[in-house]
C-alpha cells in the first residue's frame, strides 16, 4: 500500500472509528424503530423507557462482542508472534550447525564469527517479536529489553532492545554498565519467593516521586511507567547460572500482572536461556 492508502486504512480501521460508525448506525436504526412504534401503538411513558433500555442493553450487547473479536484477534496474532519465535530459534540453531560443519574444524576465527553474527542477528530478532507479542496482549506499545549480566563486576550491559528510536532517550546518560544493587528492576527481581522470581511495578513515577523506587537513569518516569523484569537463568539446588535479565516496559501503568504475564514472559527468558546456552558453550567454548 502507498502512504495514502496506509492513512485510508489506518483511519477505517481504527476501532474508535468503528465504534462511532457501530454506534451512529444503531442510533439511527434506535430512531426508526421509535418512529414505527409510534405509528402502531401509542407509547405511554413506561413504554418509551423500557423500549430506550431494550435498546441500551442491544447496544452493549453488539459494542460486547465487537470487544471479544477484537480481543480474540489481538491474541491470534500474539500467538503466532510466540509460534514465529519458536521458528526462530530453530531455524538459527539449524543454520548456524550447518555453517560450522561447512569450514575447516581448526578455523577458530571462523566459527566464532558464525556464532556472534548468529547470536546478534538473532537476538535482535527476539526483542522485537516479544515486544510485539506484549504490545498486542495489553493494546500499548511495549519495549523489550534484554541485559548480560557480568558476574566479577555485579553489573549488566544492554544487549538488545527493541524501540532502537528511543536509545538516546532511554540512555540519556550513557552508560556501560548498570550496577544490580541501584537498580530494583535488577535487585529486587532476585528477591522475589516463590518459582517465579521476578520485578513488577505498575506506577514507577509516584515510586520514584516517593523515592521508594532506584534507577540509575535519571529520566526513568518519561521511559516507562510499568515494568516487569525476569532473570535468565537456570538454577538447580543451590547452584544458580545467571545469563541476564529479560525486561518489558510500557508508558502506561497499571498494564502488567503477575500471572499470565510474568509465566509468559519467564517462558521466553528460559527459551532465551536455552538458546545462548546452546551457541555459547556447545558450539564454542570460550
Amino acid at each position: 500500500m502507498n502512504t495514502h492508502t496506509k492513512t485510508i486504512d489506518a483511519v477505517t480501521t481504527n476501532r474508535f472509528v468503528v465504534l462511532g460508525g457501530v454506534l451512529a448506525t444503531f442510533g439511527q436504526l434506535a430512531l426508526w424503530y421509535l418512529n414505527s412504534v409510534k405509528s402502531l401503538f401509542e407509547l405511554d411513558s413506561i413504554g418509551t423507557v423500557i423500549a430506550h433500555i431494550w435498546l441500551l442493553f442491544l447496544s452493549a450487547s453488539l459494542y460486547g462482542v465487537l470487544r471479544i473479536f477484537t480481543e480474540n484477534t489481538r491474541l491470534k496474532a500474539a500467538f503466532s508472534e510466540v509460534h514465529n519465535l519458536n521458528h526462530l530459534y530453530r531455524q538459527t540453531l539449524a543454520g548456524t550447525s550447518a555453517k560450522l560443519l561447512a569450514i575447516d574444524s581448526g578455523n577458530e576465527a571462523g566459527r566464532k564469527t558464525i556464532l556472534l553474527s548468529a547470536e546478534s542477528d538473532t537476538i535482535r530478532s527476539v526483542v522485537q517479536i516479544i515486544s510485539s507479542t506484549f504490545s498486542l496482549l495489553i493494546g500499548r506499545k511495549v519495549v523489550a529489553t534484554i541485559w548480560l549480566y557480568q558476574k566479577d563486576i555485579g553489573s549488566c550491559t544492554e544487549y538488545a532492545c527493541s524501540d532502537s528510536e528511543t536509545s538516546p532517550i532511554r540512555n540519556r546518560v550513557p552508560r556501560d554498565f548498570y550496577d544490580v544493587a541501584e537498580n530494583d528492576y535488577f535487585n529486587l527481581c532476585l528477591d522475589r519467593n516463590g518459582s517465579c522470581c521476578h520485578f513488577l511495578e505498575n506506577q514507577v513515577s509516584k515510586k520514584l516521586e516517593r523515592r521508594a523506587f532506584k534507577d540509575q537513569r535519571n529520566n526513568a518516569a518519561e521511559i516507562y511507567q510499568a515494568i516487569l523484569v525476569v532473570p535468565i537463568r537456570f538454577v538447580q539446588g543451590n547452584q544458580e547460572d545467571r545469563i541476564g535479565f529479560l525486561q518489558i516496559d510500557t508508558k502506561s501503568r497499571n498494564r502488567f500482572n503477575s500471572v499470565e504475564h510474568l509465566f509468559l514472559l519467564s517462558a521466553f527468558a528460559d527459551q532465551l536461556y536455552n538458546f545462548l546456552s546452546i551457541v555459547r558453550r556447545n558450539f564454542y567454548y570460550t
